[in-house]
């Protein structure tokens, strides 16, 4: 919950988050916790505002993996709405970002998703 409040204030605070590595933790707490809605959702709100700045830190997200675990947290748990809305969210933030990042988007499934 903290990495996600911290880049949700401003696109410094959301830079401190990738320079302090917290995109990677966030997405390694995904992958330990695949079962638990809380951690997922959080984690999941804490990609979206990272993916809210500008295109270097939608970058970020997708350069760590944060495409493929986004799209992982909404297969694994369909019927959680928290997780679609802020899967949602993050997977529209990436695809407001460069024509690069929306074929990002696209190759990685989350079209489909």
């Amino acid at each position: 919950k903290g990495l996600a409040n911290v880049a949700s204030r401003s696109e410094a605070q959301a830079q401190q988050v990738i320079n302090a590595g917290g995109v990677a933790a966030i997405i390694h707490s995904m992958e330990v916790h695949e079962g638990e809605k809380d951690i997922q959702v959080n984690a999941l709100k804490g990609l979206a505002n990272v993916a809210n700045g500008p295109d270097a830190q939608k970058q970020q997200v997708i350069s760590a993996g944060g495409l493929a675990a986004i799209i992982h947290s909404m297969k694994m748990q369909e019927d959680e709405k928290d997780i679609q809305v802020q899967a949602l969210r993050g997977l529209g933030n990436v695809a407001s970002g460069s024509e690069a990042q929306k074929q990002d988007l696209v190759n990685a499934g989350g079209v489909a998703a």
